[in-house]
């Protein structure tokens, strides 16, 4: 598989306090984070992410199968979650988007999970996304 082009991630409100913002990570390094609710930075800031992290960045892509994961079907949803909204594009043109739900009654494999966090992880959102309760 290619390297990642970009990775964006979007995480949306739920009915309580869940962070609102997006994420977007370019394969040189640069990350944009724009933080618009429940969170402890809103606004927009532009940070650079070392080789040594897109490499693991890419490799995380690579572990999950992105582009290979298959959805499930579910008897039963929640409608006060949050989504997780990853869209992939790779330095081939090939591009991907997947609607996570995040529920109890998951959709979709673990893998998918393991990865958005990851992202997250390694982009170092810890500091920009607490939870603040408005």
């Amino acid at each position: 598989m290619d390297h990642f082009k970009t990775i964006k991630l979007q995480r949306t409100g739920c009915d309580g306090n869940c962070p609102v913002y997006k994420l977007s990570i370019h394969y040189n390094g640069r990350v944009t984070y724009t933080g618009i609710d429940c969170v402890e930075k809103k606004g927009r800031y532009i940070w650079q992410l070392d080789s040594e992290t897109i490499k693991k960045l890419n490799d995380a892509l690579i572990e999950s199968h992105y582009f290979d994961l298959k959805r499930k079907e579910v008897d039963t949803y929640l409608t006060d979650m949050p989504f997780c909204i990853t869209t992939i594009e790779l330095m081939n043109g090939d591009k991907r988007k997947i609607e996570h739900y995040l529920q109890p009654n998951d959709e979709w494999p673990q893998c998918l999970l393991r990865f958005e966090s990851q992202v997250c992880e390694l982009a170092g959102l810890a500091k920009w996304v607490d939870v603040v309760n408005d």
